[in-house]
């Protein structure tokens, strides 16, 4: 993502990484240095660390996915958009950060809803022209033709 200066490991990851050689290390035994449980230690950090960006990536949709139910949810019968998106979950959406880009490009193109605030929030990009301001289609089809330009995969 263009948006994006660069990926830094999150306390999550962290401890997904060191759970996973932690557990190897406690099954094969010891932990003297530059034992098994040490050398199993080093491989893990570097076999593991897909796998506890990968483990991540699943958190962060579920989440996702659980705040974008409950808003939808709640939002059912809301008019005003002032109100909408100041709902803790749509608040929690944009918390995510970066991370929820492809989640909201995703929903937008599938279910398309006003998620237009907390992509210009995350973002801090608006391709909405003033014209079309208000409409829901032209406004979803902005931000899929911004993505695509951005090179944002969802």
């Amino acid at each position: 993502m263009s948006f994006a200066a660069t990926i830094r490991p999150t306390p999550l990851q962290e401890f997904l990484v060191e759970d996973s050689y932690n557990a190897i290390g406690d099954r094969v035994g010891g932990s003297e240095p530059g034992g098994v449980a040490a050398r199993s230690r080093y491989a893990c950090r570097h076999y593991f660390d897909p796998v506890a960006i990968t483990r991540r990536k699943q958190i962060l949709e579920e989440s996702f996915r659980r705040l974008a139910d409950d808003w939808l949810e709640k939002t059912a019968f809301e008019a005003s958009l002032s109100d909408i998106i100041k709902l803790p979950a749509y608040q929690a959406i944009i918390e995510l950060g970066e991370e929820a880009v492809p989640f909201l490009l995703r929903e937008l193109e599938s279910r398309p809803n006003f998620w237009f605030a907390a992509l210009r929030e995350i973002t801090k990009a608006n391709p909405v022209a003033d014209k079309d301001k208000g409409h829901l289609g032209k406004m979803t089809q902005a931000w899929l033709r911004w993505a695509k330009e951005q090179r944002i995969s969802w």
